[in-house]
């Protein structure tokens, strides 16, 4: 639901025009809301002129820590599209920690990430102190499934374990004999982006991928990791609730190396 602040609103009908269920109406000069339920897309305070419209469920201090938008187009989108293209799934990483304020950054960039129908039910997980052994519970529950899946394995885990069951018996190996990270590839901080919708989290995992690259950062999606959160141990390390399920993990870091150039890539276009 909206409210409206009848003295406020000046009946200028920008939020009628732009509401995407069309429930709000003007009369008598005023903005008025004729259904009991709207998805508080926030188009309509997004546009009010009059600053007339709040959101139910957020505080006045919530509204009011929104941005002034003054540029359509505040990026350039050659430099958009060159960042998009100059990215790299980053698996070599420095010792230097990501700093607050940056993560700080991530986090908003998820947060304000679109939805299906503004749910919003997407979640964000910031491994950092028990990374070490988050990294141990990843690895060792993808050896033992290489010995035996769980009984509620999914189609993804059963067509993928014949392809990786040595690697990932060796993973287990090289990362408790030798100190080899064969998941997060060393990374000083990660993100386990989760939800009740793939798609949802996808959106929300890749805005946080592209403002890393700006912010010089590197990351990778640890595919690994979305598997080994079927098993009920890595689920309750993560604190996950029943509806919540793990659809990207990025393994965030500086870079230790640098790529010169783009990559080639097939077309995508059908004609």
């Amino acid at each position: 639901m909206i409210m409206i602040n009848q003295e406020k609103c000046i009946g200028c009908g920008a939020c009628a025009k732009d509401c995407p269920g069309g429930h709000i109406y003007i009369s008598d000069g005023k903005a008025h809301m004729d259904a009991p339920f709207c998805i508080r897309c926030g188009h309509c305070f997004a546009l009010c002129p009059a600053d007339a419209i709040r959101l139910q469920g957020y505080t006045e201090e919530e509204h009011q820590a929104c941005e002034t938008v003054v540029d359509r187009n505040p990026v350039d989108p050659y430099d958009l599209l060159h960042a998009m293209k100059s990215r790299r799934s980053m698996r070599q990483f420095t010792d230097q920690e990501v700093e607050p304020e940056k993560l700080q950054m991530l986090l908003e960039a998820i947060r304000c990430a679109p939805t299906g129908g503004n749910r919003q039910e997407v979640w964000v997980r910031l491994v950092r102190e028990d990374l070490a052994e988050f990294t141990a519970l990843v690895t060792r529950t993808l050896a033992e499934f290489a010995e035996e899946l769980p009984e509620n394995a999914s189609e993804r885990l059963k067509t993928v374990l014949p392809y990786y069951q040595k690697r990932w018996k060796d993973m287990e190996k090289q990362y408790f004999e030798d100190d080899l990270d064969g998941v997060f590839r060393g990374a000083k901080t990660v993100l386990v982006l989760t939800g009740t919708d793939d798609v949802d989290a996808a959106i929300a995992a890749s805005y946080a991928e592209l403002l890393a690259y700006t912010l010089g950062l590197g990351c990778v999606y640890v595919g690994f990791a979305r598997l080994a959160a079927e098993d009920e141990k890595v689920r309750k390390f993560l604190k996950l609730s029943r509806r919540e399920r793990v659809v990207c993990t990025l393994a965030l870091g500086y870079p230790a190396v640098q790529y010169r150039r783009t990559v080639p890539r097939k077309k995508r276009t059908r004609s």
